[in-house]
């Protein structure tokens, strides 16, 4: 980040906050990221491959979240959280994969619970940074969107809206 941008965050915050408050969206970007992956690999029964399925689409895109938030990080001048272990201690949110592999809705409720706290977060994030930091602002938003869209989307293969 270059000079002006940097006199710009930290006239409002304390810059080492914003990192910890993006580590902290990275780990539970790749908590996610982790349990759909393990999901998609063991779902069974009658509703499972299309469960499968969404989950492997759904890997791509928390990864994706978690690729843009470490780029800000690093912008900011950190270091985003680099190690599973640090992973889980970073992240909000803790996620399991249910162990009756043949209870697809059960996966879905466990990442529709995740959903939920994740959006509560972002949604913080996002009104803690609205005109303090317009590029972490933004960046929380658009992901923040894309969750709300991942809980819809989750409410729709339990089988409506909730």
């Amino acid at each position: 980040m270059g000079k002006k941008g940097k006199e710009i965050v930290e006239a409002e915050l304390d810059i080492d906050e914003v990192i910890d408050d993006l580590n902290t969206a990275v780990a539970n970007e790749w908590t996610a990221a982790y349990f759909y992956w393990a999901a998609a690999n063991v779902i069974q029964g009658i509703a499972g491959e299309e469960v499968a399925e969404y989950f492997r689409k759904q890997v791509q895109d928390e990864l994706g979240h978690a690729s843009e938030l470490a780029n800000r990080i690093v912008e900011l001048g950190g270091v985003p959280v680099d190690m599973i272990g640090k992973v889980e201690g970073v992240a909000k949110e803790k996620l399991t994969v249910p162990s009756n592999y043949g209870d697809a809705p059960g996966f879905l409720r466990k990442a529709l619970e995740f959903e939920g706290k994740v959006i509560g977060y972002y949604n913080n994030l996002a009104k803690k940074y609205f005109g303090k930091d317009h590029a972490t602002y933004a960046l929380v938003s658009r992901i923040l969107a894309s969750e709300v869209r991942e809980e819809e989307e989750l409410e729709t293969l339990l089988g409506g809206r909730r």
